[in-house]
């Protein structure tokens, strides 16, 4: 997931990218090495899969992120 996330980031407009992997969720950010995720969860929640995305759209606007639960 960690790869995944990383090659959406570099791929994106915007600079943010989320990979998903079997169980593990990760969410990256453009200027971080690949492997050095802002999150990387296993087997997240529904709930943490939405705080992953909404923390991605919440990085463009330049807002605090929200912790996982």
């Amino acid at each position: 997931a960690d790869i995944l996330a990383s090659d959406a980031c570099n791929a994106s407009m915007m600079g943010s990218g989320i990979g998903i992997s079997g169980e593990n969720v990760s969410f990256q950010m453009r200027g971080r090495r690949p492997g050095e995720c802002v999150y990387s969860v296993h087997m997240p929640t529904f709930a943490a899969c939405r705080i992953i995305g909404s923390n991605s759209a919440r990085v463009m606007k330049k807002q605090c992120l929200r912790d996982l639960e």
